[in-house]
């Protein structure tokens, strides 16, 4: 049982919820977000173990497969109002995303990698994205993310 309705999430949408015991007590909060045909969960690795079991002892008569992809999936998150540019700088084009839309080269977005997926972030953390992508990717986006990053200039005095 979560906060908020994950059922009739459409393709390429996410949303924030609490996951509820039985008695509707928080467990632990996570992003939900709709892949076409899969959720993904997005949380802190310090509830993944709690979440699996929840799962796991919730989910009963559904025909449902839980994985835990950590470790073919990994984010790169970029905040603040220049963001956008230093993805573009990198060599990502960035659609128009409402907050919690992904987009992934299954959905032919504008976005130019090829294994990748972008996430705007919600607005009520400022302008924001994530990448996920699969770990033998991070050096190399990092890099050209720092690539594309403003240069911090000096004070004027």
């Amino acid at each position: 049982m979560v906060s908020n309705n994950v059922r009739d999430l459409a393709n390429g949408r996410g949303v924030y919820a609490f996951l509820l015991n039985a008695q509707g007590h928080i467990q632990a909060d996570l992003y939900v977000f709709q892949r076409g045909d899969s959720l993904l969960v997005d949380t802190e690795r310090g509830q993944r173990e709690k979440i699996l079991q929840l799962f796991d002892h919730y989910i009963i008569a559904d025909d449902v497969e839980i994985a835990d992809i950590s470790a073919k999936l990994t984010a790169l998150g970029l905040a603040g109002p220049e963001a956008r540019h230093v993805l573009e700088r990198a060599g990502v084009r960035v659609p128009d995303l409402a907050p919690l839309e992904l987009c992934t080269p299954k959905c032919e977005c504008a976005c130019s990698c090829l294994h990748c997926t972008l996430v705007r972030g919600d607005d009520s953390a400022g302008l924001s994205y994530e990448i996920w992508i699969a770990p033998n990717q991070l050096k190399s986006t990092w890099e050209a993310l720092i690539a594309g990053a403003p240069t911090p200039s000096a004070p004027v005095r």
